[in-house]
């Protein structure tokens, strides 16, 4: 409710139901010099009775309000009040005399000027933030319904129309604008069917574009992989006003910014770098025209890199890389390869959680390439693109086994001469029964560094079999680079004819000297009896494999043949020092044999005329023979096994009759025998 002075709140009363209407209020318009105009319709009735329009004022919506002036001339329809400094609320009614005295009509709608208040969000910052009251609530029926905005730059400016809003939105941003620092005016404007138009004061304020353009957003940080230089694309900032972008990438701790002017820009190739030997993380930021730069994108985008390991032994590539870092979910890792400068494939593929591959199957003599592509969304980002050949090892120049041979101790014993300078772990001694047959390995040297190496074998069993030898070399994948020749020992078999008093030899081939020489030259045999030595007794040719000894003249001498056979190669192989090869040593133990008779006449007709035991494979050493008389004394010593008793008495001849005999000997495994008897001398 309205507050007026006394007086006026006593007219009022008195003429509440005046004959005439007030003037219908319909538009208030703030003039440029702060002057306030108002404009109505006119009343209905008889013009006779008018005296004037009385024009009330406040500040202050519920009053207390005053009559400010009044106007006389009934067809009037503005009026100007002269000053305003802020809202100030109007009301207007009609005064007149209808006869019965003076009277004040009722009131007209109240209506306030429009109040414009231009402020920034902050710090003269745009966009310019306006906001204002309205004419009256409700709107008034007559009234168009919309707010038009105008603005000007400068106070010299020209006013343009900048935008409209519907009656009922007061509040208004203006993101039309682009300035740097622009003093801006502003004022709002509505329109009623009258026609007036009710316009609110101008207001304005110092603006600077302070606001730094929208973030723009990467896509990737890739690979260039035929440069090594990294290729960034983002998607443009959404800000109007921007001028340009600035990329930075971290180089080694050191941030290197590179700057690209246009909005439309969205792809960069940093050409400063070489992302083929490092990670490189870049970011990307947005400047306007004025100057304002926004911040970095909060994601960094790292490129990915490759190494690779090449496995020899497994002939594989083994690949692992740096997770590409900016992609919110990486669905897979594709890896692609590229064999001998070939065209690129598909390698394979792994999950996004993944950073390491194993390529397999590959051809050790072969360079491979490989470039890692991520994929996020439709995204990808390249790696580097790296190479990588296989080690190639060294293999032996020569590798030949000189020979296989039976030892002192029974053992095998092998040597071979090869190019140590070679890449070789190991050399392994491997033993087969049949040549094409399962090798085992008996014997194995590991960090040779002669040319001739000896092995030896100690689980074999030469006296039972012939075995197939070779020596492999080993690298470090434990694999066989190459083998050596193949050889084979000499097994020593032994018949014994003992009617016929010989030891029939046989033995098989010596094989391993053919593949770089003429093979076997000749065989020697040797022998020996318990304690001599062997020495060589004969030799056959290379194509002779037996060898027919007679021991009957040698038959009381020992008792243990011994016989071995020792293959000598032909002169001119490929050393020109020729190798040798010795069988099992195979040894006959004879038992001995004593048959003594017990007759024999000493009658010089040339039959049994001496006492003589028949001695077999006795100890002549240790050979004794005595011959007692009936009374037992000792008439004939005999030492040698060869002597008999002719049937003397030193010189004179034993008279016939019977005699005593006794016989000691040692048999070849040192036991002393006696032997005792009886013999009868007949003349």
């Amino acid at each position: 409710m309205r507050v007026l002075l006394p007086i006026v709140f006593l007219l009022f009363n008195a003429i509440a139901q005046a004959a005439l209407p007030p003037p219908e209020l319909r538009c208030v318009t703030v003039n440029s010099d702060g002057t306030i105009t108002l404009a109505w319709d006119l009343p209905a009735g008889n013009q006779n009775e008018f005296i004037n329009y009385s024009i009330y004022s406040s500040t202050f919506p519920n009053g207390p309000y005053a009559i400010i002036d009044s106007v006389t001339n009934f067809n009037t329809q503005i009026f100007t009040d002269g000053a305003s400094l802020g809202r100030v609320y109007y009301f207007l009614q009609t005064k007149f005399d209808d006869g019965s005295g003076v009277t004040y009509s009722a009131s007209s709608d109240t209506l306030s000027n429009i109040f414009l208040n231009v402020t920034s969000a902050g710090g003269n910052n745009l966009p310019p933030l306006l906001n204002w009251n309205p004419l009256k609530v409700p709107n008034l029926p007559s009234n168009l319904g919309k707010y038009y905005i105008f603005r000007k730059k400068n106070f010299l400016g020209n006013w343009q129309l900048v935008d409209s809003t519907s009656y009922g939105n007061e509040n208004y941003t203006d993101l039309s604008i682009v300035t740097c620092s622009d003093t801006l005016y502003y004022y709002v404007q509505t329109f009623d069917n009258l026609p007036c138009f009710s316009s609110s004061n101008i207001d304005g304020e110092l603006f600077q574009e302070k606001t730094p353009p929208t973030i723009p957003v990467l896509d990737s940080a890739s690979v260039d992989t035929s440069t090594g230089f990294v290729k960034v694309g983002w998607q443009p900032s959404g800000s109007p006003d921007v001028a340009g972008y600035i990329i930075t990438h971290n180089l080694g701790g050191t941030f290197v910014r590179d700057t690209v002017f246009g909005d439309s820009i969205q792809y960069y190739l940093i050409n400063t770098v070489n992302a083929n030997s490092q990670s490189i993380p870049v970011t990307v930021a947005a400047f306007d025209t004025c100057g304002n730069t926004s911040a970095f994108s909060s994601t960094a985008h790292t490129t990915m890199l490759v190494n690779v390991t090449e496995n020899l032994c497994d002939r594989q590539m083994i690949l692992d890389w740096s997770a590409y870092q900016g992609f919110s979910n990486i669905s897979q890792y594709d890896i692609y390869f590229a064999q001998d400068n070939a065209g690129w494939r598909v390698a394979g593929s792994v999950p996004g959680t993944e950073t390491s591959f194993v390529h397999e199957g590959l051809n050790n003599l072969s360079t491979y390439c490989y470039v890692v592509v991520a994929n996020s969304l439709g995204k990808t980002s390249h790696s580097n693109i790296i190479c990588q050949s296989f080690a190639q090892l060294g293999v032996p120049l020569y590798h030949y086994n000189t020979y296989v041979s039976v030892n002192e101790d029974g053992f095998v014993e092998a040597e071979l001469i090869t190019d140590t300078s070679a890449d070789v772990r190991s050399y392994q001694l491997k033993r087969a029964y049949q040549k094409d047959g399962a090798y085992i390995i008996v014997d194995e040297i590991t960090e040779a560094t002669d040319t001739f190496i000896i092995f030896i074998d100690s689980t074999a069993r030469p006296d039972q079999n012939p075995y197939y030898y070779k020596i492999d070399a080993i690298d470090s994948c434990n694999q066989t680079v190459v083998s050596s020749n193949i050889s084979r020992t000499i097994k020593l078999n032994i018949e014994e004819n003992l009617e016929s008093y010989f030891h029939n030899l046989t033995w098989n081939k010596y094989e391993g000297w053919d593949s770089l020489g003429f093979g076997v030259h000749k065989y020697r045999i040797l022998r020996s009896f318990d304690p001599d030595p062997l020495l060589p007794i004969d030799s056959v040719g290379a194509t002779e494999l037996d060898f027919l000894d007679p021991y009957f003249e040698i038959r009381a001498d020992g008792g243990t043949f011994c016989y071995q056979i020792e293959a000598h190669e032909s002169p001119n192989n490929w050393l020109f020092i020729p190798s040798s090869s010795l069988s099992n040593q195979v040894c006959i133990k004879k038992e001995p044999k004593v048959f003594v008779p017990t007759v024999f006449t000493p009658n010089s007709d040339g039959k049994n005329d001496v006492f003589l035991p028949e001695i077999q494979f006795v100890d002549a050493a240790n050979y004794q023979m005595t011959i007692f008389d009936r009374w037992g004394n000792p008439i004939v010593e005999i030492a040698d096994p060869r002597i008999g008793w002719d049937g003397t008495i030193n010189g004179v001849p034993a008279p016939t009759g019977g005699y005593v005999y006794f016989i000691s000997y040692t048999t070849p495994k040192g036991s002393l025998i006696e032997k005792r008897g009886g013999i009868a001398l007949y003349r």
